[in-house]
Order: structure tokens, then sequence, then C-alpha cells
């Protein structure tokens, strides 16, 4: 279980209680997209990694932060389960590639250099501490 956090009416984050823990990236997809209507997400496991192929924040909804809390949620999930995430900024759908190279670089990917994955970047998961 997680504590579950709201905006309140100053904008400031605030505890409501409890959710489940998505259990496998089919899950958080659903959660997500649920959570923000028109998000459009693929993410999957992969035998080296999961793999996030795409993420599509609607053009009404880019820069309130629904992206950065995509990716939150999706690297919080990959350290819980102890995975790898890989993946491979496009302009396909209307991002600039460099820059979402460095948004991405913000989660903590980085170029990936391991040659059993496909995809251009990788984040290791990285350990919670106590």
């Amino acid at each position: 279980m997680a504590r579950r956090y709201v905006r309140d009416s100053q904008g400031r984050f605030a505890a409501t209680g409890t959710v489940r823990l998505a259990k496998t990236e089919k899950a958080l997809v659903s959660r997500l997209e649920r959570a923000h209507p028109g998000l459009q997400l693929s993410f999957h496991g992969g035998r080296e990694a999961s793999v996030l192929s795409r993420i599509v924040v609607p053009k009404e909804a880019r820069g309130q932060g629904t992206g950065s809390r995509a990716m939150r949620a999706i690297t919080n999930f990959a350290d819980r389960k102890g995975r790898n995430v890989a993946l491979s900024p496009s302009s396909d759908f209307g991002g600039s590639k460099k820059r979402l190279t460095e948004f991405y670089g913000r989660f903590g990917f980085k170029k990936n250099k391991d040659l059993a994955v496909s995809e251009t970047m990788l984040r290791e998961p990285r350990r919670r501490r106590r």
C-alpha cells in the first residue's frame, strides 16, 4: 500500500489515504490512463527491461506536469520491482527529440550501452533508502 496524494485548494499536495500499488506494467498503464484522460501509454515488461515505447500527453495537458507524474509513477514502479526501464525518444508524436532526451534524463535515463536492449536510453532501478 502507498499513500495517495492530491492537490488541495492552494495547489499543495495532501495525503488522502492509501491505494494499492500496481503489480504489473499493464495495471500501471491502466491506472495512469484513468487518472489522466487522454494520456496514451505503451509500457510493457521485456526480457531485459520494461520498455516504455510510447507516452503521449494531450496538447491541452502539456506543461501541467502530467508527463512528469506519469514518469515518476513508472520509475517508482520499476524501482519497487528492481527492473530496468528502456525507451527511445522520438519526435513521432510532436515532441522535440532533444527536449525529450533531456526530460528523460531528469528521471535517471542515460544513453544505453547494453547491447541486449535495443532502445537508446536505459534507467537502472534505484535502491530505496530505509
